[in-house]
């Protein structure tokens, strides 16, 4: 199992790249000889986003001293979202767990996206977002079709799935469901050849709202991003 690597907060950074829609995760620091390059994993955490920094050790021969250490990883995500934590990510080390800010680059972060029964002026909401999957599409004569389960709830209680993408590049070609999921096929609208257009990001929403009206109302977000990238093959 992996272990917790000592990082002081001051090493840590989170910018959130606007035009792109992604969180860009930085640390640095020095470790053992022995381990091998650490790595950012994603942790459950409810309302908002928690990430550890983990490593392995090994290494055939044992190695004496210590290494320097850079790390980056690219996150997905599309912010801000309502009732959730749009200004820091939580971090946790085995020097402890420090919430990160999140720095905003490029243009000004847009409108918080919203959703829910009336506004959802009450009541209580949770919002949580999965660990993004990858796709590979090719161009426009091939589909992708991703298919998310439909949980079961009893009455009043509802679900409603649905994705949400760039229309410019991506086009929804035929939406099916069968008992217990529903799948979507899409196909490249406008191949995403410019520079920064390159993966897209599909956002599979599943909301479950529990019926109820008042405070005792509940929504609940769950977010799971496919990241979709344009591929030529290779002739031969």
């Amino acid at each position: 199992m992996a272990f917790l690597v000592p990082v002081k907060e001051s090493d840590i950074s989170i910018v959130y790249d606007s035009n792109h829609r992604k969180l860009v995760f930085g640390a640095k620091g020095e470790i053992p000889k022995v381990w091998f390059n650490p790595f950012f994993q994603q942790e459950a955490l409810v309302g908002g986003l928690g990430f550890s920094i983990r490593d392995f050790a090994g290494g055939v021969p044992a190695q004496k001293g210590e290494k320097s250490f850079d790390i980056s990883l690219d996150f997905p995500i599309n912010l801000p979202l309502q009732h959730f934590n749009n200004n820091s990510v939580l971090i946790e080390t085995a020097n402890g767990s420090f919430p990160i800010k999140i720095k905003y680059t490029g243009f000004a972060p847009g409108p918080v996206i919203t959703g829910g029964k009336d506004g959802e002026t009450e009541g209580t909401t949770t919002r949580s977002v999965l660990p993004p999957i990858t796709n590979f599409l090719p161009a426009p004569e091939h589909v992708l079709r991703i298919t998310a389960q439909i949980p079961r709830v009893e009455a009043p209680a509802t679900v409603e799935v649905k994705p949400s993408y760039n229309r410019v590049f991506l086009e929804l070609v035929d939406t099916t469901a069968q008992l217990g999921s529903i799948s979507w096929t899409f196909k490249w609208r406008e191949l995403p050849t410019a520079e920064g257009t390159n993966p897209q990001l599909i956002d599979i929403t599943t909301h479950t709202y529990n019926g109820l009206v008042g405070h005792a109302a509940h929504n609940s977000y769950v977010i799971q991003g496919h990241i979709v990238h344009f591929v030529v093959f290779e002739k031969k």
